[in-house]
């Protein structure tokens, strides 16, 4: 008995952990040191406030040819604007503009990560992006890679976009940490409730995925169940399985599906 409750109390003593530092889990970037970022050819710096008046800093980056659209991109829970400005680079040689974020506490970005916060900056990169579409006269997507693709599915289910694109996505936040985190209840003690399964039936464009048959971050499964999830909503859906790939697979016009990828955002 005397050990039973020794080690019960440790065990909620861990849960109390968890439940009071789950952003330094969740949102990790946020906490590594702010650093300059790379001068990239073609990509500026740019920043945009929210509805709060909170600052956040984008890479905005054109491509080499004239661009068809425009693709806002999130990034993964890891990213800062350092790894974006590549990440806008990379996404240019798509032939579309392409516009990456920095998430609130991330970087020199104001603020604090939550899915409040977060959700707002999403909103207003949206409204920036939209604009940016209108201008070229061109089609606009919108696509995230892990947490980031939460984002993607919050716009695509408030925006009119013409496509969006989805590398390894979590059908929710609870899900993905209970396949992390299976012997905690992480069901009682998550705050930030990302759910791109709730939002696919209000997403009305067509959907790429892409993910990593050996993903152990986020299992392959999810991006299965949320391709189906899109397609019982009545959407055109490509899921793309990169077999033998993990976690950090990224698009880009010279890795695997690069020309598939192409062919999706020419195409609508």
């Amino acid at each position: 008995m005397h050990w039973i409750l020794i080690l019960g109390g440790a065990y909620l003593a861990i849960v109390l952990l968890v439940f009071l530092f789950q952003e330094r889990l969740i949102f990790v970037g946020s906490a590594w040191p702010r650093g300059p970022l790379d001068a990239i050819s073609g990509v500026t710096i740019e920043r945009l406030t929210t509805v709060d008046g909170r600052a956040f800093r984008i890479a905005h980056a054109e491509p080499d040819e004239s661009p068809h659209g425009v693709i806002l991109w999130f990034g993964g829970n890891g990213e800062d604007l350092r790894s974006g400005v590549y990440t806008a680079s990379r996404l240019a040689g798509f032939g579309v503009e392409a516009i990456t974020i920095e998430y609130p506490g991330y970087g020199e970005s104001e603020g604090r990560p939550g899915i409040e916060s977060i959700y707002a900056a999403a909103r207003r990169a949206a409204e920036f992006a939209r604009a940016r579409a209108m201008e070229l006269g061109g089609s606009w997507f919108v696509g995230g890679n892990s947490l980031g693709t939460f984002c993607a599915v919050f716009v695509a289910s408030e925006f009119e976009v013409d496509g969006v694109v989805l590398n390894a996505p979590p059908t929710s936040m609870v899900a993905a940490a209970r396949y992390q985190y299976p012997w905690l209840p992480v069901g009682w003690l998550l705050r930030h409730r990302f759910d791109s399964l709730a939002l696919a039936p209000k997403v009305a464009a067509p959907v790429w995925i892409t993910h990593g048959t050996e993903d152990d971050v986020v299992p392959y499964s999810m991006g299965r169940e949320l391709a189906e999830a899109f397609r019982e909503s009545g959407e055109e859906v490509e899921f793309h399985a990169v077999d033998g790939d993990d976690h950090t697979f990224q698009l880009g016009p010279q890795q695997p599906y690069g020309q598939r990828l192409r062919s999706f955002l020419a195409r609508h």
